[in-house]
């Protein structure tokens, strides 16, 4: 006669369970992350995602999105490990669980800065290329600035050639001047109503 001993791991279970549904992770810039290296800088990384975001058109700044669709990108291996998740606080292993987490986070950054290595449209203003260096308090323009003068200089645009194209050409990304912005995106995992 077999002797067949059975675990109680009810327990544990609902643990993992209740531990991942109090949970939520958070994708953009999040206020530890907000500060600026350079000094003097008028406004938080936080407040320029939401201005890139969203637009200001006080401002002249046109709407380039990509905190939301770099999410909505990669919402399909997001929900893969979010599964995994749900897998882990089922086997009662709440380790497995803030683990997952944590991955459909990294994923979620990686798509966000994925998406606005893609040159987010539209392209910026000739004359915001040419200041560009202003803001990063540096001498002069970089060659990729130089470069894309030169080639509106040249006619490129009357030849038909679109400024996209031409800053795409250049090496110049709309959303990155500094770096400071993208090295900001990250995610947090928290307890969901906590501030």
């Amino acid at each position: 006669m077999a002797v067949k001993m059975t675990q109680d791991n009810l327990d544990a279970v609902l643990k993992s369970i209740a531990e991942l549904v109090r949970q939520e992770v958070l994708v953009g810039v999040p206020d530890s992350t907000a500060g600026r290296k350079d000094e003097g800088a008028p406004i938080s990384n936080a407040e320029i995602g939401y201005i890139m975001e969203t637009g200001s058109p006080a401002n002249n700044v046109p709407a380039r999105p990509h905190l939301v669709p770099g999410v909505e990108d990669a919402l399909p291996k997001v929900t893969a490990q979010l599964q995994r998740g749900v897998d882990a606080a089922l086997d009662g292993n709440p380790d497995k669980v803030s683990q997952q987490l944590g991955a459909a986070g990294t994923v979620a950054v990686s798509s966000v800065r994925l998406r606005i290595r893609s040159n987010v449209p539209p392209p910026l203003a000739p004359s915001t290329v040419a200041n560009r260096y202003r803001q990063r308090r540096t001498k002069g323009p970089r060659k990729a600035e130089k470069d894309y003068a030169a080639l509106v200089d040249a006619g490129a645009q009357a030849a038909g050639v679109s400024l996209a194209e031409i800053q795409s050409a250049a090496g110049i990304i709309p959303l990155i001047n500094t770096g400071e912005y993208l090295k900001s995106i990250t995610y947090v995992i928290r307890k969901k109503g906590a501030k």
